[in-house]
């Protein structure tokens, strides 16, 4: 990391900013900490190593994907019926892969014909 990555807030100095990216240098690959069972206090400890860290609250988090067929349905609905109905005849179904999760949803070609139906519709 250099300088140029980190955008100072008002009132940081030059000398801020230095110190952080010897934190992030030292510290390394935050997913190398997480696998060595570093706590989340941990990698703060860590990457703000000479700075004044008050915790004032701690709160759960964890990954989670909120995609679903039904928000694919609705992607392929807002594609048109143009363009259903070229991945019908190219393909004879649709497949999408969510970035963030990896589940793969799925179209059959009786699925294309209903959304094609569907976004012909005058409220779509």
């Amino acid at each position: 990391m250099c300088s140029s990555d980190l955008q100072l807030l008002p009132g940081a100095d030059e000398e801020m900013a230095a110190r952080l990216e010897k934190n992030v240098q030292a510290t390394g690959p935050v997913s190398r900490l997480v696998a060595a069972a570093c706590t989340s206090e941990d990698i703060l400890a860590a990457l703000l190593d000479g700075f004044d860290v008050q915790i004032h609250e701690h709160r759960f988090f964890r990954f989670a994907c909120d995609c679903s067929r039904e928000r694919v349905r609705e992607i392929l609905l807002a594609l048109g019926p143009g363009e259903l109905e070229k991945l019908l005849a190219e393909q004879g179904w649709a497949e999408a892969t969510c970035a963030f999760c990896n589940q793969v949803y799925r179209f059959g070609e009786g699925e294309l014909v209903e959304l094609i139906a569907l976004s012909r519709r005058p409220e779509h």
